[in-house]
């Protein structure tokens, strides 16, 4: 009588153990399709978001065959992925082979490669380029690939050159022009003095660069002698855009006096914000001697 009791026992406790087994085993199930699920979905929108990224990406193995191109990558090249890979020449999407081999030899080390170069196009345009190459690792932390991100900088390019040449017109401009003109930062730092200027304070801009401006042109009052400061300390001071003009005696490194007209304005950026101020000086000592001389001699013809 106790054999069946232990044999139903058993087959009781088995059906019991096959059930928890199974439900593990369904819940696990069921948590590793919800994973895959997650997953997958991170996936679609990460391929999504890389597709329709402006910049151009390529991914490729350790060989240096390319595996997928987004958009933008056909569009900046001009190569799909099956025609890439029949070009026989290597690293034909760089024009500086220095630059391609320093980035390869980076990927290869470990290591991850950033800068500004040239690529090259399948019609052999020549486009500048901030480029980051990166490695791609597998599940044991080994390089397994590369992922190359190319963004187009060419508008940015040529926006520095505009500025570079705007920049050069201006310093040519204020070498030539007779009066003396200094600007300074924010703070009222000398940033850029033309030659009158240097002349004018017997200063030069190497000496005067990042100097107060009250320290470079040391101001005094026609009549009393006493220290002035520029209209444009004013005008930083309060923010303000008014111009500021007076007439001041300026005492150069020789202890000579010049009678100085001063016309100050600060500097506007697009948005409207002060980023500092521009002096503008003419020395007007002759002309106060004359105007002098003609007085004295009008007193006289009236004596």
């Amino acid at each position: 009588m106790i054999i069946p009791w232990v044999l139903l026992v058993l087959v009781l406790a088995f059906g019991w153990w096959r059930q928890r087994r199974y439900a593990r085993a369904r819940h696990a199930h069921d948590q590793t399709a919800r994973t895959l699920q997650v997953t997958e979905g991170t996936l679609r929108r990460m391929s999504q978001a890389i597709e329709s990224a402006s910049d151009a990406i390529g991914i490729g193995d350790m060989e240096g065959t390319s595996l997928y191109h987004n958009r933008a990558h056909l569009a900046l090249f001009g190569y799909t992925v099956e025609e890439l890979n029949a070009v026989p020449e290597p690293a034909v999407l760089f024009a500086d082979k220095i630059v391609a081999a320093a980035i390869h030899a980076a990927i290869r080390g470990g290591y991850s490669w950033a800068g500004e170069t040239d690529v090259k196009t399948k019609d052999g345009r020549i486009v500048p380029c901030f480029v980051r190459a990166d490695v791609i690792r597998d599940e044991q932390d080994r390089p397994a690939g590369i992922f190359g991100v190319f963004t187009d900088i060419t508008e940015r390019r040529r926006s520095e050159r505009l500025l570079d040449e705007q920049r050069q017109r201006l310093l040519v401009t204020l070498q030539s022009i007779g009066d003396g003109v200094i600007t300074t930062d924010m703070d009222g730092r000398v940033v850029l003095m033309n030659p009158v200027a240097e002349g004018f304070s017997g200063v030069t801009q190497a000496q005067a660069a990042g100097r107060l401006l009250a320290e470079v042109l040391p101001l005094r009052d026609e009549v009393t002698r006493e220290r002035r400061e520029s209209g444009s300390v004013a005008l930083l001071r309060e923010r303000r855009r008014a111009r500021a003009a007076d007439t001041f005696v300026l005492l150069d490194a020789a202890g000579h006096e010049r009678v100085i007209a001063e016309s100050a304005a600060v500097i506007k950026t697009g948005d409207g914000q002060c980023s500092g101020a521009v002096v503008a000086l003419r020395d007007v000592t002759r002309e106060r001697r004359r105007a002098d001389e003609v007085a004295r001699a009008g007193k006289l013809e009236s004596l």
